[in-house]
């Protein structure tokens, strides 16, 4: 009995050093990663605009379009659709079309304002970003304050005088209590048809010095009538000119003695021909220049206009020859007499055997 214990126990015990078929084996896996794509999480479509607010400024009614831009920038990884611009009233839009912007792109939308000319004060609307989804949508507000122009007591400014006789005179302008100060860029654009600035008259600020609001003043200008009417343009700011229109007078002094003809003169021989001058106005006339016709073989006998026709009625007689130097008549020839109120133009007919 005591052997065969002995064995049993023996036997229990081998079995306690072998590994039993229920035991547990720990494995590590080991899975390679590389060029395996990892996923992250997408951002939905977010629309910003370059621009929180947009404002013009103060502008003068009646002139524009002003534009400003505002780049509208989808920062999303989604695209942003039905997309739209509104706006109304002066303010209109462009830009951004086609109802869809894609992710990460943007588009430019340029906002212009025309301020209407018989409406002045603050203006105000709003530039209006609508999306598909209301979450992405922008209001953008809109400003502008439209004042009136600088304007003048008189406009077309008009002004008459005689031939080569400056007259100096003053313009009258305002800039109204609603109006934009404006810098002064007094010139006259032509600068030949008699017309000029006159800086020893006038009250407005130098060139260049803005002009406040209100404030009224004169501008000097000086008119020298020529032959033809002065028509010019008085620039006073970037935005506001004022035409101005000058008129030679009449000249008061005329021909009397009916039309003036020499000839007919064969080559070598000369020719005189009399002419009677009369003052019409009141103050008579003082001479100021004589031109005789160009070409050769003129000559001027100032007989008894000497100096002045005195008074109303006034008159004299002077004397132009011609002597045929050529054998050829000059074509169309022509005297003027320049006296302080007006010029006189002369035809003369020459002719030659």
């Amino acid at each position: 009995m005591k052997s065969l214990n002995r064995s049993l126990f023996a036997l229990l015990l081998g079995a306690s050093v072998l590994a039993p078929a229920f035991a547990q084996t720990r494995y590590t896996l080991r899975v390679p990663t590389r060029g395996m794509a990892v996923a992250s999480p997408t951002t939905p479509a977010s629309l910003r605009a370059s621009l929180a607010a947009i404002d013009f400024g103060i502008e003068v009614g009646g002139t524009g379009p002003y534009t400003r831009t505002v780049t509208l920038s989808n920062t999303g990884d989604s695209p942003v659709t039905g997309l739209s611009v509104n706006g109304g009233g002066e303010f209109g839009l462009s830009g951004c079309a086609g109802g869809a912007l894609a992710a990460k792109s943007s588009c430019d939308v340029s906002v212009s304002y025309t301020p209407v000319a018989t409406l002045t004060g603050p203006r105000s609307g709003t530039l209006s970003v609508a999306a598909e989804d209301p979450a992405v949508s922008l209001d953008i507000p809109v400003t502008a304050d439209t004042r009136q122009n600088i304007w003048a007591t008189r406009s077309p400014y008009t002004a008459s005088t005689f031939y080569g006789v400056p007259f100096s005179t003053t313009v009258e302008i305002h800039n109204p209590p609603n109006g934009k100060p404006q810098p002064l860029t007094l010139a006259m654009l032509d600068g030949n048809q008699g017309w000029e600035l006159d800086p020893s008259l006038g009250t407005c600020p130098p060139n260049g010095s803005v002009l406040p609001a209100p404030h009224s003043c004169t501008i000097g200008v000086k008119y020298t009538a020529g032959d033809l009417p002065g028509n010019d343009v008085l620039q006073v700011s970037s935005l506001f000119s004022i035409p101005v229109k000058g008129t030679p007078l009449a000249s008061q002094v005329r021909v009397t003695s009916g039309a003036v003809a020499i000839g007919p003169l064969a080559l070598g021989a000369s020719g005189t021909a009399s002419v009677d001058l009369r003052a019409d106005g009141s103050m008579g006339a003082t001479f100021k220049s004589w031109a005789l016709p160009a070409g050769p073989g003129w000559a001027l006998d100032y007989y008894t206009c000497t100096s002045a026709l005195t008074g109303f009625g006034g008159s004299c007689r002077f004397k132009v020859t011609y002597t045929n130097t050529t054998g050829v008549a000059p074509v169309n020839p022509s005297m003027s007499i320049v006296t302080n109120v007006g010029k006189v133009t002369i035809p003369i007919a020459v002719t030659v055997n």
